[in-house]
């Protein structure tokens, strides 16, 4: 087997840890920005290119079988290419569009009566009106690690903020930020993993501590696993889903966003 991983960072090479008991067949590339990833000293092959050039990924993925997504910035016109050509992609193309705009994974989120947050999408930031605040801002593409996200709490603050098609997202209260990894194989038998609970930089807006397994109260428990049943039934491909959760003051668990693969917040 050819197995192709875009792209070549920390989750990658964890993933390529515990392959090795399966590599006697198998050949490992990986398609990265840098020569250095993480993943060298791992893989058969390290190609350099960029994951959202169409021809760089198109031409890596004609020598895969199986291609493996680090994370979700990758051009989808190359792996829509590739799925009909044959290739097997992790995760699926269809689900991967709707999850790299955050405005039509909220509005996924609405249709399949998954609970989240309040929101409106707007074209720039001159659509955005004081009554609204407070509010945090997500451009709808491109965002990741806390970039592309921004709270903003008056008019003043909206002048700095970045001007892209983005969702304007009510503020929650939060008491507590979960995490739940959930996902099917290719026989159809799904999974999850306990769920985690997460403590966050205050500036650098990154995951900080992680607890697993959670101590959950059973109201909590019960929302979360309706939640992921949910999340299951409407992405019915092969994949995995990282599935970040707001538990509110108030007692409810919103879905802040789905990441469609391994996730820092499951290690």
């Amino acid at each position: 087997m050819r197995l192709g991983f875009i792209t070549g960072g920390q989750l990658a090479r964890m993933m390529l840890q515990a392959l090795v008991p399966l590599r006697h067949d198998m050949r490992v590339r990986v398609l990265d920005g840098s020569a250095e990833c993480p993943c060298t000293g791992l893989v058969d092959e390290i190609v350099v290119g960029k994951s959202t050039d169409f021809g760089a990924v198109y031409e890596f993925g004609k020598d895969c079988d199986v291609i493996i997504l680090e994370f979700e910035h990758v051009n989808i016109e190359a792996l829509e290419r590739l799925q009909a050509e044959g290739k097997r992609i992790l995760c699926h193309p269809a689900d991967l569009r709707i999850i790299q705009d955050k405005g039509l994974q909220k509005q996924f989120l609405v249709e399949n009566h998954i609970p989240t947050a309040e929101f409106r999408l707007v074209q720039s930031k001159a659509e955005v009106s004081e009554p609204e605040l407070p509010a945090v801002l997500k451009t709808r593409t491109q965002g990741y690690d806390g970039g592309g996200v921004r709270k903003v709490t008056s008019a003043t603050e909206l002048d700095a903020a970045f001007d892209a098609p983005s969702v304007v997202e009510a503020c929650v209260d939060i008491a507590t930020e979960y995490s739940l990894i959930l996902g099917r194989d290719a026989q159809g038998q799904t999974f999850r993993y306990p769920v985690a609970e997460q403590e966050f930089h205050p500036d650098a807006h990154l995951v900080h501590f992680i607890a697993a397994p959670a101590e959950l109260k059973p109201a909590v428990a019960e929302q979360i696993e309706r939640i992921g049943d949910q999340i299951l039934a409407a992405f019915a491909e092969t994949g995995m889903w990282a599935v970040e959760l707001f538990l509110t003051t108030g007692g409810a668990v919103l879905v802040n966003e789905i990441a469609p693969r391994v996730h820092n917040r499951g290690h």
